[in-house]
């Protein structure tokens, strides 16, 4: 069973309103005793269709390669009809873990459509948020019956994944392969296969 757990950062929420992927992460684990293989990826997008509400997010003009700047160790811009070739074969029959893959599996798909290639990783994808609710909850870690207002603030994705045990001050948030990471480390920390 091949895993990808994955994240992308995007310039809006809808692919049809040409909003797009501009930073990919992804961790393949690709068995027992293979070690997992780490990507990232950089697609100049057309921030002409952007939201701009959304571009702030993932930190675009603080993250992205500057125009006319060549950073010997600094992120560079990749050719997408280059990379997605290389996406394509490394989803190819991929389980997709991350938090709302939903939406990751939905701009994939789009990319990788955009550059004529197909999207062929399995159409179960785990959703690790809703798994560490879960498992939480099993583990008798959280109530399921409180007050609105206790509950909006129990389910947020940060505290239920602190209180899972993960150290979110290890990683950047909303930086595609930091994402990655951190939805390995809760799908490891709740049990490992779906």
């Amino acid at each position: 069973m091949k895993l990808a757990f994955c994240d992308v950062e995007t310039t809006g929420k809808c692919p049809d309103k040409g909003h797009e992927i501009w930073d990919i992460g992804l961790i393949i684990r690709d068995g027992p005793g293979v070690a997992d293989a780490e990507y990232q990826w950089f697609i100049k997008p057309d921030l002409g269709n952007a939201d701009p509400d959304a571009v702030p997010v993932g930190r675009y003009y603080e993250r992205a390669p500057a125009p006319g700047v060549t950073a010997p160790n600094g992120p560079q811009w990749s050719d997408p009809a280059k990379v997605a070739p290389i996406l394509a074969r490394l989803l190819d029959r991929a389980i997709l873990v991350g938090s709302n893959p939903a939406f990751d599996a939905k701009f994939l798909a789009a990319f990788l459509s955009n550059h004529g290639e197909c999207g062929t990783w399995s159409y179960h994808l785990v959703d690790v948020r809703q798994r560490a609710i879960g498992y939480l909850l099993g583990k008798g870690a959280v109530a399921s019956h409180r007050s609105d207002e206790q509950a909006v603030d129990t389910w947020k994705t940060a505290r239920i994944f602190t209180q899972l045990g993960v150290d979110l001050n290890a990683f950047r948030a909303h930086e595609a392969l930091e994402d990655a990471k951190i939805a390995r480390a809760v799908y490891d920390l709740t049990g490992g296969a779906p």
